[in-house]
C-alpha cells in the first residue's frame, strides 16, 4: 500500500484495478482512499478501537467530498479516538436509531457523587447480546466495598430497558463474564 499525501491530483489520477487497494496518506496516519474495479474511490479512516478491533469506516465518495473536507473527518475522528470513542460504532449507532448500552459499577458506601467506579457505554443498534468491559483505574482497590452493577438500554434520553435491581458484586466477580437480563423499566401505571 503506497503512502504519500493525498490530493486531488493524487485522487484525480488513481485509476481502477483487477483488485480494490488503498492509498494511505503520509500526513495523516490512518487516513486512506480505497479505490474499487468499477472506479469508485472512498475515503477511509483505519484506527483501533478501545476493545481493540479494527474499524475501516467509510467518511465518503470522492466528488460527493473534497480532500480537504474528508481529512478533517478523519481528523476529527482520530481525535474521537484518542478520547476513547468508536465513530464507526456511532455511526453505526446512528443509523440503528442510537440505541446504546450504559453500564456503571457503583460502590455504594460512597456518597452518589464519588459512587461509579468504573462506565462503559456501548453504541449497540439492537444487536445482542452486548458485551462490554469495565476498565478500573490501575491503583483501585476493591477491599471494603459495597459493589454492585447498574445497567440500561437507552434511547436519546428514554431508558427502553434496564436491571429490575442492582446486581451485588464480589471483587472476584469482575473477573468472570457476567450475564445481565434487563427489562422494560417499571412505571406507576403498570
Amino acid at each position: 500500500m503506497p503512502k504519500l499525501k493525498l490530493t486531488k491530483t493524487i485522487v484525480d489520477s488513481a485509476r481502477p484495478d483487477k483488485a480494490p487497494y488503498e492509498l494511505r496518506d503520509a500526513a495523516i496516519p490512518g487516513f486512506l482512499l480505497k479505490v474499487t474495479p468499477t472506479g469508485r474511490k472512498v475515503f477511509m479512516v483505519a484506527y483501533a478501537a478501545n476493545n481493540g478491533q479494527r474499524r475501516k469506516p467509510a467518511i465518503g465518495r470522492f466528488g460527493e467530498i473534497t480532500v480537504e473536507q474528508a481529512r478533517a473527518i478523519a481528523q476529527d475522528w482520530l481525535a474521537d479516538v484518542r478520547k476513547g470513542k468508536d465513530p464507526s460504532a456511532e455511526k453505526r449507532a446512528s443509523r440503528l436509531g442510537g440505541v446504546e448500552l450504559q453500564v456503571q459499577l457503583l460502590d455504594l458506601l460512597q456518597p452518589p457523587t464519588v459512587r461509579v467506579l468504573a462506565e462503559q457505554v456501548v453504541r449497540t443498534g439492537w444487536h445482542v447480546p452486548v458485551a462490554f468491559a469495565l476498565r478500573l483505574p490501575r491503583d483501585t482497590s476493591l477491599n471494603d466495598r459495597n459493589l454492585v452493577i447498574s445497567a440500561r438500554v437507552v434511547q436519546g434520553h428514554q431508558t427502553l430497558f434496564e436491571l429490575e435491581k442492582q446486581l451485588p458484586l464480589i471483587a472476584g466477580d469482575l473477573h468472570r463474564s457476567i450475564i445481565l437480563t434487563l427489562t422494560e423499566p417499571k412505571t406507576a401505571d403498570r
